[in-house]
């Protein structure tokens, strides 16, 4: 675990091997796009990497890049030419990363990487299926097309016309044409699966951005880890263990804390009270007028013992 240097300053476990820096995924989604990340761990075990693509073989600086949920980085338009030619029934699990055979499509995950992912992935007709979106219209009226041509091919005229045959042939029975599948009600399922899949991500990402971030402005732990703590802070610290949550307050909190309020105004009147006694008697040694010597209304004079008895 370490903590990226970005403002946002989460705690995170990836490392990249390029910078050799603790990321998030949010500086990887926006500054380490073309970086090989995996977890530190993974790093401390072996440091070795491979600058270069592993599905087009070009170097991870000259590519489009898009990075999958197991965080390997690929050439966007070679991973996508390499899964367009999967065969058009393959299900969403069949589409696999080519290096360590992870789901490319994201199911539940929610954060920066995913999101990045699912923007990308809307761009390829292969994708939109496994993402519960509707085809594009262009590539579903060339669907169309092709299933057309294909069927046109497909269909054999009769090689020999016999008129005999045609006139003993019995009539073809009527049939009632087949109507076609309700696209505006296909269409609306979609835009259901796609609400309800938004809604989840938004909870989930309203979740996650709970997580526990070091504040901005605060200090580095790591650095003040061994600095002398202030009384200000135990003092804090003593007061908030004696809270009690709303949900188990009753009145024998209340009373307690009252008592505890009480008892702490006491002490600090009678503090007071001591500092300004101390304060008093400090400027009365030094005041003159309570001198006998250097009150000028006080007249001092030497008395003469034996006059005096006489």
């Amino acid at each position: 675990m370490g903590l990226c240097k970005c403002p946002k300053r989460k705690v995170t476990n990836l490392f990249c091997y390029k910078h050799r820096v603790n990321v998030c995924e949010f500086c990887l989604v926006q500054n380490h796009t073309k970086c090989v990340v995996q977890s530190y761990l993974n790093w401390l075990k072996d440091s070795d990497y491979d600058s270069t693509c592993a599905v087009s073989g070009k170097p991870l600086d000259q590519i489009d890049p898009v990075r999958l949920l197991c965080y390997h980085v690929f050439d966007w338009p070679a991973l996508s030419q390499k899964f367009s030619a999967y065969p058009a029934n393959t299900a969403p699990g069949g589409f696999l990363c080519p290096v360590c055979s992870g789901p490319v499509f994201p199911e539940n995950q929610a954060g920066p990487v995913a999101d990045a992912l699912r923007e990308r992935l809307k761009q390829a007709s292969w994708a939109r299926v496994g993402l519960g979106l509707p085809l594009i219209p262009e590539l579903e009226e060339e669907k169309e097309k092709n299933n057309n041509n294909s069927s046109l091919n497909s269909w054999d005229a009769p090689e020999t016309f016999n008129p005999v045959n045609n006139r003993i042939a019995t009539p073809l029975s009527t049939s009632t044409p087949v109507s076609k599948p309700d696209s505006t009600g296909k269409a609306l399922g979609m835009i259901e699966s796609e609400v309800t899949n938004r809604e989840k991500l938004k909870r989930q990402l309203d979740y996650a951005s709970k997580e526990v971030a070091v504040p901005v402005d605060s200090e580095d732990p790591d650095e003040n880890k061994y600095a002398r703590r202030k009384p200000t802070g135990f003092l804090a610290k003593l007061i908030k263990a004696h809270e009690v949550h709303p949900k188990y307050r009753d009145d024998t909190d209340i009373t307690q804390k009252t008592f505890l309020m009480l008892f702490m105004a006491v002490i600090g009147v009678f503090t007071i009270l001591y500092f300004l006694t101390k304060v008093g008697r400090s400027r009365a040694d030094h005041d003159p007028f309570l001198d006998e010597i250097n009150n000028p209304n006080i007249h001092n004079f030497d008395i003469d013992v034996n006059v005096a008895e006489n």
